[in-house]
């Protein structure tokens, strides 16, 4: 894929960063509970600290916060952090932006001040540069998909992969396993959004009821990389964050899982005279239930007819699921850069979007330590279990 699939996005719309785990540097007294470590040297010394859990804002999510390196003056040098920015700086992800950077700075800020926490500049402006480490990043995104169509979408795409996947309710299928552990590099999960939202939002406020209703019609995307596949992609560090083309390494990512050829056509009669004879034998073992990996002694020759006859009539034989005489759905129409559902205008003007431009502080708020302004407008929406007034 090119760098170009950011310009077929619609306006205002974001495959968008939904959570990080990460550290970074801040020298700060240690928080929550200090556990200590056996040195070879010097004994029994402090090494860090217990995960503590901490809402960052009234009626949003919780960040699980540990400090790190822990030294001889007292001082933790490194705060690891583990949440969903949109949630704790918005009260909800169902949309966010792609600025991995913007968050994590957005975030490193607003735990220093839920903690009291002094920062010194240079701490500040470390995290701005992007200079912290993470292990694990998701992006996600909402695709427009009549309701009724989304379970079936979802079956298409279970029966399309036999193996590897995870799936406990008829709404979620979760791609990327091996036996019954997740790959350490990445995995994809599919599945539709309001259903969870009214499992998690028990009290719906005129917010949440607006955005229940305006992604009504969707399904969700979501790629979770985890630490070997950040490294793989020498993305383990924020810096190498602020040049990523997020859109293609979303779609990069859903390509590994047979996604798009979960609900494929029948060729026609026409279509078949375009393949040799040899493609037309494989295709036609293929639609009867005999596996084109089976049909071949060598991965090779399988390879090389399924890319010839994908090539040639855009059918692809790779997948498990077999082609319909005439469905109504084109996955690959469903989960595409020009079918991302955009943030709704009236969205914009609320605290419950959470822009880039809102989180990267000028400087000058940066003298002194701890900024005391907000980094998202205060109002009066605030309210409890995040139902939003």
């Amino acid at each position: 894929m090119t760098k170009t699939l950011n310009n077929l996005l619609p306006k205002n719309a974001y495959i968008h960063v939904d959570k990080i785990h990460m550290k970074g540097p801040c020298r700060h007294m240690p928080i929550g509970k200090v556990y200590f470590g056996h040195d070879e040297d010097f004994g029994y010394v402090a090494a860090g600290s217990r995960l503590t859990k901490k809402q960052l804002k009234k009626g949003a999510d919780f960040a699980y916060v540990k400090s790190k390196k822990i030294e001889d003056d007292g001082y933790a040098y490194e705060l690891e952090i583990h949440c969903c920015p949109p949630k704790v700086l918005q009260k909800h992800n169902i949309f966010g932006h792609s600025s991995l950077v913007a968050y994590a700075y957005a975030v490193f800020d607003h735990v220093a001040k839920a903690f009291g926490l002094y920062v010194d500049d240079h701490d500040r402006e470390e995290w701005r540069a992007g200079h912290f480490w993470l292990t694990e990043v998701h992006l996600t995104g909402n695709f427009w998909c009549l309701a009724r169509d989304v379970i079936h979408v979802i079956d298409a795409i279970d029966e399309n992969n036999s193996e590897g996947k995870h799936r406990d309710l008829k709404t979620c299928i979760t791609l990327g396993f091996t036996g019954k552990r997740r790959s350490k590099y990445q995995t994809a999960t599919l599945y539709y959004k309001p259903a969870e939202l009214l499992t998690e939002w028990k009290k719906l406020g005129p917010f949440q009821k607006m955005l229940i209703e305006y992604i009504q019609d969707s399904i969700r995307g979501e790629v979770k990389y985890y630490s070997m596949g950040l490294k793989a992609l020498n993305l383990q560090y924020g810096t190498n964050w602020l040049g990523a083309d997020v859109v293609t390494l979303f779609f990069d990512a859903l390509e590994k899982y047979k996604i798009k050829c979960s609900i494929q056509p029948l060729l026609t009669a026409e279509m078949l005279t375009v393949l040799t004879t040899a493609e037309r034998n494989v295709y036609e073992l293929w639609l009867h239930g005999k596996p084109v990996a089976e049909q071949f002694r060598s991965r090779s020759s399988a390879h090389k007819y399924i890319k010839a006859v994908k090539e040639k009539v855009g059918i692809d034989m790779a997948g498990d699921r077999r082609p319909e005489s005439l469905p109504t759905i084109n996955v690959a129409d469903i989960y595409c850069p020009a079918n991302v559902v955009p943030i709704p205008d009236w969205l914009f003007a609320t605290e419950h979007y959470a822009s880039p431009k809102q989180l990267d502080l000028p400087r000058a708020r940066l003298k002194g330590g701890i900024s005391n302004a907000p980094i998202v407008p205060n109002s009066d929406l605030d309210d409890e279990e995040g139902a939003f007034a």
